[in-house]
């Protein structure tokens, strides 16, 4: 079993000026890792109360190796934030359509949910590319 020998976290700020937490942990063998996470407070999305336009972006997925806009799918005004997406990111992955979610909305025009694919379709265009 390998030991750590040190941790060393800090606060930056990430690609888009907001602040994050970086964190460096050194193993007794010599190897590195470093990792870096989105703090709560400055977490990517927009606010309870915050207007979104489709097809606009309306927050930030960040990880190691790139910084991503999130594309609001309709229009409306931003209801509440998925908190536990923000601790944990990997529940967008494991339940997109349960526990995943990003935001609630509600929607300033009802039928631009006519435009959207459902699973199905979504999964075909998906195969497809």
């Amino acid at each position: 079993m390998t030991l750590i020998d040190a941790v060393d976290a800090r606060e930056i700020l990430d690609s888009r000026g907001n602040p994050t937490v970086e964190v460096d942990v050194v193993l007794e063998c010599g190897a590195l890792g470093r990792a870096k996470t989105i703090l709560l407070a400055n977490h990517g999305l927009l606010a309870a109360g915050a207007s979104v336009e489709r097809g606009e972006p309306f927050g930030v997925v960040e990880s190691v190796k790139a910084v991503s806009d999130v594309i609001a799918p309709l229009s409306g005004e931003v209801l509440e934030v998925n908190a536990k997406v923000v601790e944990e990111p990997e529940t967008v992955n494991a339940d997109p359509y349960g526990k995943g979610w990003l935001v609630r909305i509600r929607l300033a025009d009802p039928s631009e949910a006519d435009a959207l694919l459902d699973v199905d379709a979504y999964k075909q265009v998906v195969a497809d590319s």
